[in-house]
């Protein structure tokens, strides 16, 4: 009886080992539909890669893009014009002033034409991924606001290092759009190819 009552006690012992394991993976999943990455492909090539405030993050995202050897088009300040035989879309979102400036772009021109392209987007039906990579700490009032305008309007939203933040990334998206939280930069590769394939 004794060998019994071990046996039973490691089995349960393993058990709540796994259990604990699994929901330390899921720490950022509550409230809201929280993915490591999509279960299935949702979004199409070509796909048009756009910025909503130009900062150099856009550039990182086209890197990852291009060795994943997804067809795509790179436009960092991508009009309703640009939709035109276009699938998928992401938006890389993180406000930079300077960004605005190389640009000869106001913050305000720049917040404008993000309101529209995401609208066309809605209208085309286009799949829109957006991401953002500098973290909560990062949250700017401008980043935030470009976030929102695309996030509310997403098919799938990736955000890294959430830090504090989750709950405010959690309200940007719809209670059926699926959002990805990861903890290093390293890690958007495989929420973005679970997307694609």
């Amino acid at each position: 009886m004794n060998k019994q009552k071990v046996i039973y006690t490691i089995i349960g012992l393993i058990f709540s080992i796994l259990v604990i394991i699994i929901l330390s993976q899921n720490v950022y999943n509550t409230n809201t539909s929280s993915y490591r990455a999509l279960t299935r492909p949702l979004a199409k090539e070509p796909l048009l890669i756009s910025s909503a405030g130009q900062n150099t993050d856009i550039y990182i995202v086209k890197d990852i893009i291009n060795k994943l050897m997804i067809d795509n088009y790179f436009i960092p300040m991508a009009t309703t014009e640009n939709l035109d035989d276009i699938h998928s879309a992401i938006m890389v979102v993180g406000y930079s002033e300077v960004g605005n400036r190389l640009k000869d772009k106001t913050y305000l021109e720049e917040k404008q034409r993000v309101e529209q392209f995401v609208k066309a987007i809605e209208e085309k039906d286009v799949f829109l991924i957006t991401i953002y990579l500098r973290g909560g700490k990062m949250l700017s009032e401008e980043t935030k606001t470009l976030l929102n305008l695309s996030a509310k309007s997403s098919d799938y939203v990736i955000i890294v290092n959430p830090e504090n933040e989750v709950d405010t990334f959690k309200e940007m998206v719809s209670s059926t759009t699926p959002i990805t939280f990861v903890d290093e930069l390293s890690e958007v590769t495989e929420p973005i190819v679970s997307a694609f394939r």
